[in-house]
């Protein structure tokens, strides 16, 4: 197991739990990413588990839980309707989380797989059932507090909301459904909105905004997903399909860099990679709209595509995975080979571009 999950601030937060036996709290608007994320090791620390191994793999299971969780609300949110918008969500997996993988712990993360569901609830063409109702209402609840990006997302869903209000203007239940769910939206981008003009840390804020253009110009993969998901929905409104085979020339330039290259992306490029939440996500919303929009189905070219764009993405991150293997190796054999604090300055640790700074 590779642990990717300790990199960075991971390992502060897990070091956090293990001292504290409480939830991490860095910021109230993002604490429930963090209920969601670290229950289980917050359980285990308070049903006194001490033993070290297996708390760091039930620390991975509470961050890397929600995507399995995430998707099994998407199929359950398409349901009779069209299949075909779960291409998304694995395109914003492929495309934003996977770059973000140096942070996995980050709540941004939670905040890009919350979105799924909610929109796919949203965009039902079928009344809405009172579980979907109460679904939807639990969803945007927790989505409410996740990470100030879903300021984006959230005026998305508000106007799907408040579309589908005027809708169900003659149908009780559907307007009292979609009513909470617009007045949630609401929620969001006030809480997003004024924690954007309040930040925690001014010093983030800044980071973030300096990092918007590293993080979608400067990552291929981003890019690459970008424009598959560009292409196939020009495609799709102009009924020409096979303007999907566009895609395959930045995919191409894309592999290519991957596996030619030898080096994955940086852990300042993953920490970049949280603007995407507030650049490529509202991208990939807009577009599943349109497929539901004009009741679209992925062609066998746009899937043969996706699954080629897909699987060489996760293999190009296997493959950079050996970036991780050796800084992990360079810290614990300076560790073993000192005692006490060690100066940075004084290590091949220093050099290297896929430590946290």
């Amino acid at each position: 197991m590779l642990e990717k999950h300790l990199s960075a601030d991971g390992t502060l937060y897990f070091s956090s739990i293990l001292d504290t036996g409480n939830f991490t709290y860095f910021a109230w608007s993002r604490k429930f990413a963090n209920l969601l994320t670290e229950w289980p090791l917050v359980l285990a620390v308070n049903l006194q588990v001490k033993t070290i191994p297996l708390l760091i793999k039930l620390y991975g299971i509470g961050i890397y839980s929600p995507y399995l969780i995430s998707f099994l609300l998407c199929i359950y949110a398409v349901r009779k309707e069209n299949s075909s918008l779960l291409a998304f969500p694995i395109l914003s997996i492929i495309g934003i989380n996977l770059s973000g993988d140096y942070l996995l712990f980050g709540e941004h993360h939670v905040m890009v797989l919350l979105s799924w569901p909610i929109l796919f609830l949203l965009l039902r063409k079928e009344p809405l059932y009172w579980l979907d109702g109460l679904l939807l209402w639990i969803l945007l609840f927790l989505f409410s507090r996740t990470y100030e990006s879903a300021i984006t997302p959230a005026i998305i869903f508000s106007i799907i909301s408040l579309a589908k209000t005027y809708k169900a203007r003659k149908h009780r239940k559907q307007l009292f459904i979609v009513s909470i769910c617009l007045a949630l939206s609401l929620s969001t981008i006030l809480i997003s909105l004024y924690f954007i003009v309040n930040p925690r840390d001014p010093s983030n804020k800044l980071s973030f905004i300096s990092g918007i253009n590293d993080g979608l110009l400067g990552n291929g993969g981003a890019l690459v997903t970008a424009s598959f998901a560009s292409f196939s929905t020009i495609g799709i409104i102009l009924g020409k399909k096979a303007i999907a085979l566009a895609s395959l020339i930045p995919l191409g330039i894309y592999i290519a860099f991957a596996f030619l290259n030898g080096h994955g992306h940086t852990a300042y490029e993953s920490f970049a990679s949280r603007t995407l939440s507030s650049s490529l996500l509202p991208f990939l919303l807009m577009c599943a709209i349109c497929h539901c929009h004009y009741n679209a189905n992925f062609s066998s070219l746009s899937t043969v595509i996706l699954i080629v764009l897909a699987s060489s993405m996760a293999l190009a991150n296997l493959h950079s995975a050996r970036d991780w293997i050796n800084l992990r190796k360079q810290v614990t054999d300076t560790l073993s080979a000192n005692h006490g604090y060690v100066s940075l300055e004084k290590t091949s640790i220093k050099d290297n571009p896929y430590r946290w700074y």
